[in-house]
């Protein structure tokens, strides 16, 4: 969602609420093993989903406060039970950072009352203000907070209560390294690790986070808080207008687990590590432009926590909601928004020129994005993209096109593409000689899809295809794969006419194991294709 059409900060719950948007990070399950051939899922429609998400789908759209309402009761919902909409979603998981897209949206339309508690579920944990409600992300109540602080961060924790941190006080030794005495080992591991991870982004050249004053009870402090997460939550960041900074710029506050032992997947400190590398970046990211679509900011900071721990691999579990397990969706779709990052790390490995150890590729784009600053050209994503890639001697439309036709083959195509399912088909043919196939479809805006060919006989014979794609003004591109027996598959370019079509022969049969043709719309528009087949 882009909020450029309205101002970022219009209001504290609007400014609040629409932070915390990019920053939530939902704990999903591990994607499945990559399958031989796999055949691409239906391609989803590009329209937007209704304001509110599900719960305001019903909601009359002339009545704003009804809207407003119902987006809000989505957010308390999920909060309170991440897992009580999957049957009204028909199985698929909760999505609460969606939900507070919406929310954010049509904040301002809420009732007095309503607003309040809004703005509750967001405040601070250690806010004063704030009433620890039934349906309420972390809050300290009663409890006094301690503090941890050097270099600039300051850690709040508790030690009693529900959001208690864990006790362990034995040094280098258990579950968190610490120092034996004094703090609680797993404090002294937040406290590091937000250190590290900041000095990270800062080799690499990124903009420092923003001060928020006095608003952590120390000047100008980066602001972590611990505590006992919502069931199916990572951690989270909220931001708010830091004093005399740009326009569309922002400070944030972060809020992590208060032990991380409850989450399976790797051991708490990794559990720890991989979250605060990406709830970091989202406080870094919102120094250039707090008002940067969703599926970037998450893209991207998928993307860096890999770079800052790279052996603990959490973001191959979204793959399978990206390009590689979806490439008929679109690259900036909603539901993408964490699989995508696998295309940044195409970009990084393709121009891998890197300072502090992170390409700067990545850095680029979010110069670019920003509205003012070094760099700064105030352009959407995917504008800035272009821009970053020009100055490479590419385009969009031809890095997306290689990129799609490498996602059939990950193992050869990136550094750890063997661990990595592959890009499924969108269509599969066996053809014999004399037999005719014909495709037409559609691609989605910023998607692609492969169409495989594999010869039912075992003589050489010529297989002739006829290609129709979107022409390249219109955002099409089109590579042919060819893999020979025995030999490993060889991808070149499908070079089409000005209007987008292209006949070709090639080699079939007997001495070929296939004949893939990957088709590409870069556009922003839906895009129709056709392929039609034959073999003699």
């Amino acid at each position: 969602m882009l909020l450029r059409g309205r101002s970022p900060f219009s209001g504290l719950v609007l400014s609040v609420l629409t932070s915390l948007v990019a920053a939530l990070l939902v704990v999903t399950a591990l994607g499945v093993s990559a399958q031989a051939d796999p055949v691409s899922p239906g391609t989803p429609a590009d329209g937007p989903a209704p304001a509110g998400g599900a719960s305001a789908a019903g909601a009359d759209p002339a009545d704003p406060e009804q809207v407003a309402e119902q987006a809000l009761e989505t957010v308390e919902e999920l909060i309170a039970d991440p897992a009580a909409s999957l049957t009204a979603t028909g199985g698929e998981k909760p999505d609460l950072t969606n939900a507070l897209t919406d929310l954010a949206e049509v904040a301002d339309d809420l009732r007095d009352d309503r607003a309040a508690e809004a703005k509750n579920i967001m405040a601070r944990p250690t806010d004063p203000t704030k009433t620890c409600a039934t349906i309420d992300l972390v809050c300290y109540g009663p409890v006094t907070d301690q503090r941890a602080c050097a270099g600039g961060v300051c850690v709040h924790y508790v030690t009693s209560g529900p959001n208690a941190v864990a006790p362990e006080n034995d040094g280098p030794g258990g579950l968190y390294p610490g120092t034996a005495g004094g703090r609680p080992d797993y404090v002294e591991t937040v406290l590091d690790t937000v250190r590290h991870v900041r000095d990270r982004y800062r080799a690499a050249g990124y903009r420092a986070v923003l001060p928020d004053g006095t608003a952590g009870g120390t000047a100008n402090d980066f602001d972590v808080y611990l505590g006992q997460m919502p069931s199916g939550y990572y951690g989270y960041c909220v931001s708010s207008p830091s004093p005399g900074a740009a326009a569309r710029t922002a400070s944030s506050y972060c809020v992590l687990d208060n032990d991380y032992r409850e989450y399976a997947k790797h051991t708490p400190l990794q559990n720890l590590q991989v979250t605060v590398a990406h709830e970091y970046f989202h406080a870094v990211q919102v120094a250039y432009d707090a008002t940067e679509a969703v599926w970037f900011r998450e893209a991207t900071a998928t993307w860096a926590e890999d770079e800052v721990y790279d052996g603990i691999n959490d973001n191959r579990q979204f793959l399978r909601d990206g390009p590689l397990g979806k490439p008929g969706q679109p690259l900036n779709a909603s539901a993408a928004r964490y699989g995508s990052w696998i295309f940044f790390r195409y970009l990084s490995e393709r121009y891998p020129a890197a300072t502090g150890g992170m390409a700067n590729i990545v850095r680029q784009i979010w110069e670019r994005s920003a509205h003012s600053g070094p760099g700064a050209a105030g352009q959407t994503n995917l504008s800035a993209l272009s821009s970053v890639l020009a100055a490479r001697g590419s385009s969009f439309r031809v890095t997306f096109g290689k990129f799609a036709a490498a996602n059939r083959y990950p193992a050869t195509s990136y550094s750890e593409g063997a661990a990595y399912r592959l890009a499924p088909t969108l269509r599969g043919y066996r053809i014999k000689p004399g037999k005719r196939v014909a495709l037409s479809t559609k691609l989605s805006r910023r998607a692609s899809g492969t169409v495989r060919f594999k010869s039912m006989t075992g003589g050489k014979r010529t297989l002739k295809v006829h290609v129709t794609i979107p022409k390249a003004t219109a955002g099409g591109y089109a590579m042919v794969t060819i893999k020979r027996a025995g030999k490993k598959p060889v991808t070149k370019r499908l070079h089409t006419n000005k209007a987008g079509r292209v006949k070709k022969s090639y080699s079939f049969g007997k001495g070929v194991d296939w004949v893939e043709l990957t088709l590409a719309n870069a556009s922003s528009k839906r895009r129709p294709i056709q392929v039609n087949a034959r073999v003699r």
